[in-house]
């Protein structure tokens, strides 16, 4: 079965990802719910709009940059590592409501950044036994440091640190990733 395609769309001045129902697939309402609620922080809210063939779920992101975006301008390292510590933070806050992590879509491309605030908001989408093609989690967190630019005076000890943590064995340690940056947001090197 062919995946769900997530597009960009403007109407009326405001930017959208619009992700298309395939026939026979069914919403879970709780997550929708949740989501909309503010219950699940990190989590952009989402439209259903009923079609013919099916529906469309509409994710508003007028104001956000892509993450691919943000990670163009150079990160100072503590910058970086509030930056994981909010994705980190969102990813226990979707384990402790019972979503599936394997909803989101997990690329740079489509993980929202709010510039001002540097929130992360990421597209979940609530489709009971969705089929999904998409990267994993650990992909995910080795891509954000291949966009990232650093700020060219700082060590980089933090970046390769990271790397190592991400490539130990099949699958790494969410708790060591955890570990790694309450060690460096505290400016402990080592």
């Amino acid at each position: 079965m062919e995946k769900n395609k997530c597009k960009l769309v403007k109407k009326a001045g405001v930017y959208y990802w619009v992700i298309k129902g395939k026939k026979g697939q069914q919403l879970s309402e709780r997550e929708i719910y949740a989501i909309n609620q503010g219950e699940v922080p990190g989590l952009l809210h989402l439209e259903i709009l009923e079609k013919k063939s099916g529906f469309l779920l509409r994710y508003p992101i007028t104001g956000l940059l892509s993450l691919q975006e943000y990670l163009k301008v150079p990160l100072a390292q503590k910058d970086f590592i509030c930056l994981l510590s909010h994705i980190l933070e969102n990813l226990k806050m979707m384990q402790k409501a019972y979503f599936n992590i394997q909803n989101m879509i997990l690329d740079t491309e489509h993980v929202m950044v709010n510039p001002v605030t540097q929130q992360i908001g990421f597209l979940y989408i609530p489709i009971s036994f969705l089929e999904k093609e998409e990267g994993n989690l650990k992909n995910f967190l080795l891509d954000l440091v291949s966009c990232c630019s650093f700020v060219a005076e700082e060590d980089t000890a933090c970046v390769r640190e990271y790397i190592m943590i991400l490539n130990t064995g099949l699958h790494f340690s969410v708790f060591e990733l955890e570990e790694y940056v309450k060690k460096w947001m505290n400016g402990k090197e080592g």
